[in-house]
C-alpha cells in the first residue's frame, strides 16, 4: 500500500541546477523536512527508493504522547512538547495551503494499569510532571470510562496527559503534498547507493546539492557511519463497530488507538534481535491480540484488517541524531527517532530549517559527540 510517488512530481517537473537541499528518504521525517524547508523558500528535492510514506510511516500508530514516551523527563520530553505545539501550527498552515490538514487530534492520551489505586498524589510520575509544569489528571473508574467506554471492568486506575494522534500515512502524504505546493520535487523509485560531500550516487546518476540530508530511517547506517540498530515492531489493525475508546489508550503491555471507521491499531512489539526481518509472525500477533482483549474484552469479536511489521531506528539513548556527518561539510544525518518519529517530526524539521536559514546552532542533545562519551 502507499501512494505512488509520481503524483508528487508537480512542484518541479525536472531537475535542473543543483537544489539547495537534497533529502534522501521519503518517510515522515523526510517529508517533514521537505515541507518546512520548502516553505522557507529553499529549493528542495526528495529521493525515495520506494513510495512516499510506504515504510514505517505507513504502519505507525501515529501517537503523539511525549509524557508517556519520555516519562522520566529529560530533553526528549521537552522537545516532544515543543513538537506538539508546532503540530497545531502545521495543521492549520497545511490546511490553508492545500485544502487538507493532518487530521490532528489532540484530545489527550489515557494511561491505565491493572494495579488498583495506582497514581496516588505522591506517585513519582505525577509529582515529576507536575513539578515540570505539565498537566496530569488522575482518573478513577468512572472518568476512565468517559474516555474508554468498553475497557475491562477491572481497570480502575488511570491518568490523562496531553497528547493525541495523527493518521500516520495521511499525515506523511499531506506533508509531502504541502512540500510540493511550495515547489519541492519528490522523486520515487530512486535508490541512493552512496554519498560524497554534497552529492549522492543513485540509480538515476550522480546528483548534487548545497546540502544533502540523509533521513533513511533504519537504513541510515547503510549510507553514513552511525551506531544505529533496527528494532522490529509488529502491530494489528482490526475493525469493530462498537466504540471502545475516544483517545489512544496505553495499558501495561499494549496500546489501543482508535482510528476512523471503527478501526483500531493494536501494538506493538519490541524486537531488538530481529535484524532487518520485516515479516509478521503468528506468535507476536497472537500475543498482541491476547493483550488487547485483556484490556478491551469486546476486541475478541474484532475483524482482522491487516497485520504489519516494520523497523524502528534506534540509537544509544533513544534520542535522534541531527548532525553533520563527520568528514563532510555538506551532509547532514537525521535519524534514529525510534518510536518517536511522528511525535518529533515537526520539531526535527524546524531545527534543521533554523540551522540552514537562520544559522542557529544544532542542539547538542542530538549530536554525534554524545556517542563518544556514552
Amino acid at each position: 500500500m502507499g501512494c505512488n510517488g509520481a503524483e508528487f512530481l508537480r512542484g518541479r517537473e525536472f531537475m535542473g541546477d543543483a537544489p539547495d537541499v537534497l533529502i534522501v528518504g521519503g518517510g515522515v521525517i523526510g517529508c517533514a523536512l521537505a515541507y518546512d524547508l520548502a516553505a522557507s523558500g529553499l529549493d528542495v528535492t526528495v529521493l525515495e527508493q520506494e513510495r512516499v510514506g510506504a515504510g514505517v510511516s505507513y504502519g505507525a500508530g501515529g501517537m503523539l504522547a511525549p509524557q508517556i514516551e519520555f516519562a522520566q523527563g529529560g530533553p526528549g520530553l521537552e522537545w516532544g512538547m515543543r513538537s506538539l505545539t508546532l503540530y497545531q501550527e502545521w495543521d492549520e498552515a497545511i490546511r490553508q495551503r492545500i485544502g487538507f490538514g493532518l487530521d490532528l487530534d489532540l484530545s489527550g492520551i489515557v494511561r491505565v494499569t491493572n494495579t488498583p489505586n495506582a497514581w496516588g498524589p505522591s506517585d513519582p510520575f505525577i509529582r515529576r510532571h507536575t513539578q515540570m509544569g505539565y498537566v496530569v489528571k488522575r482518573l478513577d473508574a468512572s472518568t476512565i470510562r468517559e474516555w474508554a467506554p468498553q475497557i475491562h471492568p477491572a481497570i480502575t486506575s488511570g491518568i490523562w496527559v496531553v497528547g493525541g494522534q495523527v493518521d500516520a500515512y495521511r499525515a506523511t502524504r499531506m506533508m509531502a503534498q504541502a512540500a510540493v505546493s511550495h515547489n519541492a520535487l519528490i522523486r520515487s523509485g530512486v535508490m541512493v547507493t552512496g554519498i560524497e560531500d554534497g552529492c549522492v550516487m543513485t540509480t538515476a546518476g550522480r546528483l548534487c546539492a548545497q546540502m544533502v540530508i540523509v533521513a533513511t530511517g533504519a537504513w541510515l547506517p547503510h549510507l553514513v557511519d552511525v551506531p544505529l540498530k533496527p528494532v522490529k515492531g509488529q502491530r494489528l489493525l482490526v475493525a469493530l463497530p462498537q466504540l471502545l475508546a475516544r483517545v489512544p489508550i496505553f495499558g501495561d503491555n499494549i496500546y489501543v488507538v482508535p482510528k476512523a471507521s471503527g478501526q483500531y491499531f493494536l501494538g506493538a512489539t519490541t524486537e531488538p534481535e530481529a535484524g532487518y526481518d520485516q515479516n509478521p509472525t503468528l506468535e507476536a500477533l497472537m500475543d498482541l491480540g491476547t493483550a488487547a482483549v485483556g484490556l478491551f474484552p469486546e476486541l475478541r469479536h474484532a475483524s482482522v484488517i491487516e497485520p504489519w511489521a516494520g523497523l524502528r531506528p534506534v540509537l544509544p539513548g533513544e534520542l535522534p541524531l541531527i548532525a553533520r556527518v563527520p568528514r563532510y561539510e555538506r551532509v547532514l544525518a537525521v535519524g534514529g527517532h525510534y518510536r518517536h518519529g511522528f511525535l518529533l517530526a515537526p520539531i526535527t524539521a524546524r531545527i534543521v530549517r533554523d540551522w540552514m536559514v537562520s544559522n542557529a546552532p544544532l542542539p547538542p542533545d542530538f549530536s554525534y559527540q554524545r556517542f563518544e562519551t556514552a
